[in-house]
């Protein structure tokens, strides 16, 4: 596959999966690496930077409280490389964590979300958002801590905050449109629901 086709298949994949999700009324996302890099870039303790692919916040319900939220959207049609891309994702996002409360005193309580458009790791799938798994990927990537040593507690709260969703192109499909959402949101809101 040519650059130029990887590159519209991934602007096009960000796109859908941007739609989708946000057709959930769940998040919101503002930035996409396409049009606003910066904003989308991550920074590691060892200075390494990763740009996501969206960037935005969870929408605060009554029970929830508003997040930012990192997307890595990958629209595969097989598996592809996935598994490891995944692994050093979440090494990126320990190591972002760690970064953030270093360089601002304070964790900003982001997740990190994991959507691909097909299954990847199926034989370790129930392996994939535990508090070992991470800790396998950091240490596999552990240029990414700067030699600094693997905070369990750090750990345990990153692992509850990462999420992976595998989504079919039909479920992409029957999305609700922007219209159709607005209108969606105004009934959500006549209800009494903040979104």
């Amino acid at each position: 596959m040519s650059k130029e086709t990887s590159q519209r298949i991934g602007i096009e994949g960000v796109h859908e999966i941007k739609e989708w999700i946000e057709a959930t009324t769940r998040f919101a996302f503002t930035f996409s690496v396409y049009d606003n890099e910066v904003t989308c870039t991550r920074i590691c303790l060892n200075g390494d930077k990763k740009a996501f692919d969206l960037e935005g916040i969870s929408v605060p319900t009554k029970d929830r409280v508003s997040r930012p939220i990192s997307v890595e959207c990958k629209k595969y049609s097989t598996v592809g490389h996935q598994g490891n891309e995944y692994r050093k994702f979440l090494a990126i996002a320990y190591s972002d964590t760690a970064n953030t409360i270093k360089t601002y005193g304070h964790d900003a309580e982001r997740e990190y979300m994991w959507i691909t458009t097909h299954p990847f790791s199926q034989t370790r799938w129930p392996e994939l958002l535990t508090l070992s798994h991470l800790r396998e990927c950091v240490e596999e990537n552990k240029v990414l801590v700067d030699g600094q040593a693997i905070d369990d507690d750090l750990l345990a709260k990153v692992a509850a905050r990462i999420w992976v969703m595998v989504v079919g192109q039909k479920q992409i499909d029957i999305r609700l449109t922007r219209d159709e959402l607005a209108v969606a949101e105004r009934a959500l809101k006549k209800e009494g629901y903040r979104v």
